[in-house]
């Protein structure tokens, strides 16, 4: 019986998209759901020339991620931060010697301003520490319920001389890049390869948990669960209390706010320019020039505010962002208490990232 010392999942994850620096194996989770109904064929990938796998209904869900996806019931799997691994042993997936196998790998990250899904897929096949990396054109395929691309690779991961087949896929949505990775030993296609594909085509993309989401404003955007929801006819207010949103004096924890205008015949920025007007401070005040931000696939612009908002005596911080669609206006102000800034910067982010507009 032949013998070789293959990367764990997580080394194929860094060689493929560079987003972890090390291998830390972490606990497997087995299989326990029972086969899935194969249900309808959605289109076929280039991977394969044999006819398209079945899609099957999703055994596995993540809500952080935002998906759900059916894995063979033998397989173990292996969450991580935005990025969950799949592998046909737990051998494989620790490390040890095995023979045969093959593994499966989705990751999630913000794609750069006018960065596509193409780009992110190339740059990062480039980056990677594959050695005689051949792929081949990036071709359309569905994923979920959106339009996205996929490629075909043979290459040899580091420190092994085996070879190694299988394909990159990616798909973008509300501006965030999910990359889909299958591979398997080239020897060991014939076996693993519908399964595989079979993974790709189950995808199905979910609401996370905590989206808000009105026809009124025209918006969907996502909100930390534990977070307080106030909606009025022209806008929506989210706060970490039910006393913030009662008192306008921010003197601990964070909110946003988003309100909805109809957009008047000017450009966006002297819109904005407008609106900022309108934010009086005692001290302190604007604290950056208005940069370029992508907001809900639009082009929007953000600003950096820190001071003491008239009428409170409490210093706070955050940003003020602008965007238009289908004739509105879209204001977003997220500010945290100045102390507490650290604690939710990175949220209001998130929340922003996750703005998508609907018609």
């Amino acid at each position: 019986m032949r013998t070789r010392r293959l990367p764990t999942i997580v080394i194929l994850i860094v060689a493929a998209a560079c987003t972890l620096a090390c291998a830390v194996p972490l606990p497997v989770v087995p299989a326990s759901s029972p086969p899935p109904t194969p249900t309808s064929a959605p289109t076929a990938t280039p991977t394969r020339s044999t006819p398209t796998p079945e899609a099957r209904e999703p055994n596995y869900s993540n809500t952080s991620l935002g998906l759900s996806l059916w894995y063979p019931e033998t397989w173990v799997y292996q969450d991580m931060p935005d990025a969950v691994a799949f592998a046909s042993s737990p051998q494989l997936m620790s490390s040890e010697d095995w023979d045969t196998g093959a593994a499966f790998a989705v990751m999630r990250a913000e794609l750069e301003d006018g960065q596509s899904i193409k780009d992110l897929i190339r740059e990062q096949l480039e980056a990677s520490a594959f050695t005689e990396l051949e792929t081949t054109e990036l071709q359309p395929s569905a994923i979920g319920d959106a339009r996205g691309i996929i490629t075909s690779l043979e290459a040899s991961p580091p420190r092994a001389s085996m070879i190694i087949k299988g394909f990159v896929a990616g798909v973008e949505r509300n501006r965030q890049a999910y990359l889909f990775l299958g591979l398997s030993d080239k020897d060991d296609w014939p076996e693993f390869g519908d399964a595989l594909e079979a993974m790709l085509h189950s995808v199905r993309f979910t609401e996370p948990v905590g989206t808000f989401t009105s026809e009124d404003l025209g918006l969907k955007i996502w909100y930390a669960e534990d977070w307080i929801v106030e909606e009025d006819r022209d806008q929506v207010l989210f706060a970490t209390s039910a006393d913030l949103i009662e008192n306008e004096d921010l003197a601990s924890g964070a909110a946003l706010m988003v309100r909805v205008s109809s957009m008047p015949d000017v450009l966006l920025a002297d819109w904005l320019k407008e609106e900022l007007e309108s934010l009086t401070f005692d001290a302190g005040g604007l604290t950056s020039d208005v940069a370029p931000r992508t907001v809900g696939g639009r082009e929007g612009l953000i600003i950096d505010l820190e001071g003491v908002p008239s009428g409170t005596g409490s210093p706070v911080a955050g940003f003020v962002a602008g965007a238009s669609f289908e004739g509105q206006a879209y204001l977003f102000l997220a500010v945290a208490a100045k102390q507490d800034w650290a604690d939710y910067a990175s949220t209001l982010e998130k929340m922003l990232d996750s703005v998508e507009f609907m018609e």
